[in-house]
């Protein structure tokens, strides 16, 4: 999750942006809050933040010099500047100083969603950039294969702090391989050797992998086999035309 800090000199609005938006869907978490820009800075220098989303007037200082100044003590922090007011000269003013974007209180939703959502993508992509996409690859495949049962997309992407639609783009280009592939194959490769011990049923089987129900296990090892488990695992019968001796 991404950590975001609100300011804003008015509390019920600070509770009402941390309370209303989707921020956990969106993979962000509201670490703090600061009803001025002095109180803001004392956070960004002693915590992790992301994000900053303030108000651009409060008193005792603009969130326009705060903006500034967060920059210089976070270098790669996403500035969002926050209005009750459209004026161009604010919007214009914010972006020169580095600010992601500008919204006008309160954001429409799908407003909030697109910047957000974008937001996410740019930070989960600075983030894999900052490691060898050997090591990241890598994270991905031991996350999967330690976790067969309740592997998916979503959680591999939150296992290595990147949004679902990254990864799969991301996994894709550096292992010509789609990640749903990547964790079918697997799956299917791990039922092979269950089932070659003859100690596992086909429902202990699909259990253990993480399936439904048995049905649906059956159905994806037979399009990945092209035979059922039980077909799978009948003993081939004596050679057609062979001599009877």
């Amino acid at each position: 999750m991404y950590r975001v800090l609100i300011v804003d000199d008015e509390a019920e609005i600070r509770g009402t942006v941390a309370a209303y938006y989707p921020w956990a869907e969106l993979g962000f978490v509201v670490a703090a809050q600061a009803s001025s820009a002095r109180e803001a800075l004392g956070i960004l220098e002693s915590e992790d933040i992301d994000v900053l989303l303030a108000d651009i007037r409060m008193p005792g200082g603009s969130g326009l010099e705060l903006a500034s100044r967060a920059r210089e003590i976070r270098a790669g922090v996403k500035v969002v500047m926050l209005s009750a007011y459209r004026k161009f000269e604010y919007a214009q003013e914010a972006l020169r100083l580095g600010a992601r974007a500008y919204l006008v209180k309160p954001p429409a939703m799908d407003e909030f969603r697109e910047l957000f959502g974008a937001i996410r993508a740019e930070l989960d992509g600075e983030r894999g950039a900052s490691k060898p996409a050997d090591a990241v690859v890598r994270s991905i495949r031991e996350f999967t294969k330690g976790n067969l049962q309740a592997a998916s997309l979503e959680s591999a992407a939150q296992a290595v702090g990147m949004s679902p639609g990254y990864l799969c783009t991301y996994f894709r280009e550096r292992t010509g391989e789609h990640y749903s592939d990547f964790l079918s194959r697997l799956r299917m490769e791990k039922a092979a050797k269950l089932l070659a011990d003859r100690l596992w049923s086909v429902a202990d089987v699909s259990r253990e992998l993480g399936y439904s129900n048995p049905k649906n296990f059956s159905r994806a090892f037979k399009n990945y086999y092209g035979s059922s488990p039980r077909e799978y695992l009948r003993p081939a019968g004596p050679a057609e035309g062979g001599s009877t001796g």
